[in-house]
């Protein structure tokens, strides 16, 4: 809070006045009903008494009623926490490294108290969010334009992006697959062996939904790539059976145009799509109105819905080391403005070659002298893709198609 009322007019800060009896504003953190908690400011103003320092019992009896709140939830069993806004906890820390201390400081405390609990950081920099005591960082388009550049490059709302672009997984094959590429590498290469990157294929914030403008064969090929990368890859609710994007809903919440990816759960042609018993109009948003939306138990029916294809490839990842969160990865086949991408993951004595092609365009590609040391196995995807001539391997793959192949 600040001193009175009057000072609502804080550099750098936004404070809310006059919504309350007290006589002061209140420092928030977006809207007026997400306050700021007060963990402290670097350097406080010498004028405004109510900027506290870091240590001071105010910002200190703040974090230790926050770790309480995790101890509740954990002693409940929850297994850990994603974090919200992550980097931004600390007043006028610009270099955000008293943020990132205190983080290491709760770290610890759950390497003592709670050592299987996991910290999910929204920092969207993963070489930032691991030294500062996270297990994984969100992979997300605005503080990351490469995020965007899979995806959802032609939408304004990630922040990043180009309306005159191609995502890499657009079937006119012009996307650059270089750009979420080089950047990724950077950051893997930063964080390898301290914490995992979470690639994602929405959230709350992120609008459209991944669905968008693609069929079960785009978005088979998304999760053919999201779950066959390293890391923790992270699914939005719903985008495992293909929810769509619901616009023209009532903001609520602050939501505005993310409203439209918010919408409920759908499990199955039940009232309310079997998420609530409660009369329509009682729900928190309306459940998306098309009579052909898709559900849970549908597509639990059909061995050929996009659910039964993520299942198989969540399978596939489980059953091989080397395509898990800590298999070594190295990119194979990346140029710009062409496709296939293909990489290798590599763990213990296992050798695998993901390779993917979300163009229309069938298309082939060679493989480096020596990668290739066995005859190829098909372990997911098109058979036969890999083909040797003249002693030299080369991949081709038809349009909107991808595999995964034991090479060695």
């Amino acid at each position: 809070w600040t001193s009175n009322v009057w000072e609502s007019q804080v550099p750098g800060l936004r404070a809310v006045g006059g919504l309350a009896e007290r006589d002061a504003a209140y420092i928030a953190n977006f809207f007026y009903f997400q306050p700021a908690l007060n963990y402290g400011f670097v350097s406080p103003d010498r004028a405004r008494p109510w900027q506290q320092a870091i240590d001071a019992p105010g910002p200190q009896a703040v974090r230790q009623e926050m770790r309480s709140v995790m101890k509740f939830w954990l002693d409940m069993g929850a297994s850990g926490f994603r974090v919200d806004m992550a980097g931004s906890l600390v007043k006028n820390d610009l270099d955000g490294k008293e943020t990132a201390r205190l983080w290491r400081e709760e770290r610890a405390w759950l390497e003592g108290e709670y050592p299987e609990a996991v910290l999910v950081a929204e920092w969207s920099a993963p070489s930032l969010a691991m030294p500062a005591g996270f297990h994984a960082d969100f992979y997300l388009p605005w503080g990351l334009p490469g995020a965007a550049a899979l995806f959802r490059k032609a939408f304004a709302e990630t922040g990043t992006s180009d309306p005159y672009g191609w995502s890499f997984f657009d079937r006119s094959g012009h996307g650059n697959i270089r750009e979420f590429l080089d950047e990724y590498l950077r950051q893997y290469q930063a964080t390898k062996d301290k914490g995992f990157i979470s690639l994602v294929t929405g959230n709350h914030d992120i609008t459209p939904r991944l669905s968008y403008g693609r069929d079960t064969d785009d978005l088979e090929l998304v999760y053919l790539l999201l779950l066959t990368m390293p890391g923790l890859p992270f699914i939005y609710y719903g985008d495992e059976i293909g929810m769509r994007t619901v616009d023209g809903l009532l903001s609520k919440e602050g939501g505005y145009g993310r409203t439209a990816v918010r919408s409920p759960m759908q499990w199955n042609d039940s009232r309310n799509a079997g998420f609530s018993a409660a009369p329509a109009d009682r729900l928190y948003l309306p459940i998306d109105p098309q009579p052909d939306r898709p559900t849970v138990a549908a597509q639990e029916a059909d061995p050929d819905s996009l659910l039964n294809r993520v299942r198989r490839i969540i399978a596939l990842r489980k059953a091989h080391f080397a395509l898990q969160a800590s298999g070594d990865f190295a990119p194979v086949y990346a140029v710009g403005g062409k496709c296939p991408f293909t990489y290798q993951r590599t763990k213990r004595d296992e050798g695998l070659l993901v390779a993917i092609n979300p163009s229309d365009c069938a298309v082939e590609a060679p493989m480096p002298e020596g990668l290739v040391t066995k005859q190829p196995e098909t372990l997911y995807g098109v058979d036969g893709a890999l083909s040797q001539e003249d002693g030299r391997w080369a991949l081709r793959l038809p349009g909107v198609t991808g595999g995964v192949y034991r090479i060695r």
